[in-house]
């Protein structure tokens, strides 16, 4: 009987550390978020202009490109729609972003975006799987 009580305090504890765990992904500040969409925009405006050789002019719209799809997907997170309002307009978002670059990017330069691409989601599939494959410790 003298177990009880404690048992009952260990679940309550373990209950409220569950919940607030949970709250922490909503709690994101707005401008932290930006400038970490920004960070992120600069990553791989740099990246591309490394992995795809382009020119100083080429650069700058991609840097235009990634900046503003990164504002536009922070300011949609921030907004607090709906997931199914918010899906359908980062595809609209991404489709954008997409039909930008390809007007920015030669033909050669494009082909090898979409190749890079694949690469990046077959790596994070293979990913995946080891860890949906590994045992998972209790």
């Amino acid at each position: 009987m003298k177990k009880l009580p404690i048992m009952l305090a260990a679940a309550a504890l373990f209950t409220t550390m569950g919940l607030s765990a949970q709250d922490k992904k909503t709690d994101r500040d707005p401008a932290e978020m930006e400038q970490r969409g920004q960070e992120r925009a600069q990553e791989r405006s740099a990246y591309l202009t490394k992995e795809l050789g382009l020119n100083d002019e080429q650069s700058r719209k991609v840097e235009i490109i990634n900046s503003d799809f990164a504002k536009a997907m922070t300011d949609l997170k921030a907004s607090g729609a709906d997931e199914t309002t918010r899906k359908t307009k980062a595809k609209a978002l991404r489709d954008q972003r997409e039909t930008d670059m390809r007007s920015v990017l030669t033909e050669a330069q494009y082909a090898q975006l979409k190749e890079l691409r694949k690469a990046k989601r077959a790596e994070h599939m293979e990913k995946r799987g080891q860890m949906k494959a590994a045992p998972q410790a209790q």
